[in-house]
């Protein structure tokens, strides 16, 4: 059993808060609206916050303040290709700059918060809060090595556990979304007063819409009357997303049900080539749905599809659960 202590404090007025994470406003990833939303409510709360993330396309300032949270944009590749020496790359470009970044930045007793993307991006940070005096903290929302061993079968990548391990252990505080997560980070001894148990919230904003909303989103697909099958949110490599293309494959013989995948990642491409191979007339894709929109987006299906590949049950929560 993983035992329930307080939450760790990391705010208060005049506490310095330092924040890591690949993505951030106005990038509308999982993490990055939840970041948001975390990293402006300690703001509101009299925290300096600053988030140390990279720089997207739209090419912000590197250094901006924005709704009382202090951004330091790191410059670092964004490939737009699937592969993995792509991502790599991306990881690799940020891992450094963040770093540096952050040994710039922090001051003793500064509070650094770690998430998980680039994954074990808490090892180096382990490395300069212990240099400079810092309080580091984990917000593990996915584990690694352990989702790249088994979506690429590299069981060498688990030497990389020990190092990741140790970080864990010697940090003030590791924050995690469930029990599962949690009992991957009790195997790897991480102290009892130091695991804390939080799930991921709603992003801001995002409530059930007016049946009217939902009804506009189905007559802009030009479904309306139909029964949608929907999947919205990364379609990335940790989900069983083949299986959705067999359904509506099995399915294709009724045209009035309709599948509606609505997002970006890896899988895309790969899933639209397929869909359009086996002419499933009856399956669309969708990019994004904005944050404005996406109360409305997630209510305009009848039926909406988690999926998450065998043996990543333990180490990813779906945000979109």
């Amino acid at each position: 059993m993983i035992p329930p202590p307080p939450p760790p404090r990391v705010d208060g007025p005049g506490r310095r808060v330092i924040f890591l994470n690949r993505f951030y406003w106005p990038d509308e990833t999982a993490t990055a609206q939840l970041l948001v939303d975390l990293a402006e409510g300690l703001a509101a709360r009299g925290a300096a916050v600053t988030v140390i993330a990279s720089q997207p396309k739209s090419a912000p300032p590197l250094r901006a303040v924005h709704r009382g949270v202090r951004i330091v944009r790191v410059r670092s590749t964004r490939s737009t290709r699937a592969g993995v020496a792509a991502k790599a790359l991306d990881f690799v470009t940020f891992y450094v700059g963040a770093l540096w970044a952050l040994g710039r930045e922090m001051r003793r007793g500064d509070a650094v918060v770690a998430l998980t993307d680039p994954p074990l991006i808490g090892v180096g940070a382990g490395l300069i809060t212990g240099l400079r005096g810092g309080r580091l903290f984990h917000w593990v929302q996915d584990i690694y090595p352990e989702v790249a061993v088994t979506l690429s079968g590299y069981r060498v990548l688990n030497l990389l556990r020990g190092w990741r391990d140790g970080a864990w252990q010697r940090a003030r505080g590791c924050v995690t979304l469930g029990t599962d997560m949690g009992e991957v980070l009790v195997e790897a001894a991480v102290p009892a007063r130091s695991l804390h148990l939080f799930p991921n919230w709603a992003p801001a904003g995002v409530r059930p819409p007016p049946p009217a909303e939902a009804d506009r989103v189905r007559a802009a697909w030009g479904l309306t009357g139909k029964f949608i099958v929907g999947y919205s949110g990364n379609l990335g490599r940790v989900h069983d997303l083949e299986a959705i293309v067999e359904l509506a494959d099995r399915l294709r013989g009724d045209p009035d049900i309709w599948f509606v995948l609505v997002g970006g990642g890896p899988q895309r491409a790969v899933l639209e080539a397929e869909a359009a191979r086996r002419g499933l007339a009856q399956m669309r894709f969708l990019p994004p749905a904005p944050r404005t929109d996406l109360a409305a987006s997630l209510a305009a299906p009848d039926l909406q599809l988690v999926t998450l590949r065998a043996g990543c049950e333990r180490c990813v929560f779906p945000s979109k659960l």
